[in-house]
């Protein structure tokens, strides 16, 4: 069950398509929109502990949504924060420029959304 709650969000995101300037917020409302065309339960800015605010969550399962490309080393220690918290499965970070990361960290699944190549351009 959850691996199919896991694909069901990351279908639903790789639906999103935005324009190339775009503010955080609209990337927001677009997955909020993408989860209620498919009755996917979430919280959205979601406290998961001390110091540990989420912008979406699904039974488990994070989604950080980051505007253009992060500095990689401070989204890997921000993922591994977030995989500490009890409960946590997997990690999904939603980007406007993908960026390069390994697929787990502490042995639970990480993977990449990048909205340019939701329009089939990988920038």
């Amino acid at each position: 069950m959850e691996k199919e709650n896991l694909q069901n969000i990351l279908s639903a995101l790789h639906t999103i398509r935005l324009n190339a300037i775009i503010e955080e917020t609209e990337i927001h409302d677009a997955i909020i929109k993408a989860f209620q065309e498919r009755n996917i339960g979430h919280q959205h800015e979601h406290k998961l502990g001390r110091g540990r605010r989420v912008d979406f969550y699904c039974k488990g399962i994070v989604i950080e949504v980051k505007k253009q490309r992060p500095q990689k080393d401070r989204l890997i220690k921000q993922i591994n924060r977030y995989l500490e918290t009890p409960g946590v499965t997997a990690v999904i970070i939603v980007l406007q420029k993908s960026i390069n990361i390994q697929k787990k960290i502490q042995g639970k699944p990480v993977y990449i959304v990048s909205l340019n190549r939701n329009w089939g351009v990988a920038i």
